[in-house]
């Protein structure tokens, strides 16, 4: 919880990069950024002033960067978070949505499945099918 408070508290201001360092690194340190910030709001234009680039040169960078546009990346670190909650809890597919950043949970289902090719309930059934005896042989 005090580690939540922390990240919260840490001002958008304070991770402005010097315009002289490299795209990569400016790049690089957005992604640290969402990966450890998933679950919150994180729009183009506050990333953007993380790299201190304009949206426009921000999101080709980070698309010739990582291979994805920001919402694609976002949206898919995610939904792999997403399915780790999937198949080690029983919580509800609902909840999970909200967890990680999900205020819809339509819009949840929808991204889910573009990018896994499944519903977040056949996920769980397949995961916990498929590695069942994994589970059990590892106990």
């Amino acid at each position: 919880l005090n580690e939540h408070a922390e990240k919260k508290t840490l001002s958008i201001s304070k991770l402005i990069q010097p315009e002289g360092g490299s795209k990569q690194a400016r790049i690089a340190q957005v992604v640290d950024y969402i990966t450890r910030n998933y679950y919150e709001v994180i729009s183009v234009a506050q990333a953007a002033e993380m790299s201190n680039m304009t949206e426009i040169t921000f999101s080709r960078n980070f698309q010739a960067v990582t291979g994805h546009s920001f919402i694609d990346f976002l949206n898919r670190i995610r939904i792999g978070q997403a399915c780790g909650m999937l198949y080690a809890t029983d919580n509800q597919i609902t909840s999970i949505a909200q967890e990680v950043g999900y205020k819809n949970l339509a819009n949840f289902n929808r991204h889910f499945l573009k990018i896994k090719g499944m519903t977040p309930s056949e996920y769980r059934e397949t995961a916990r099918k498929d590695l069942a005896p994994q589970r059990e042989s590892s106990s």
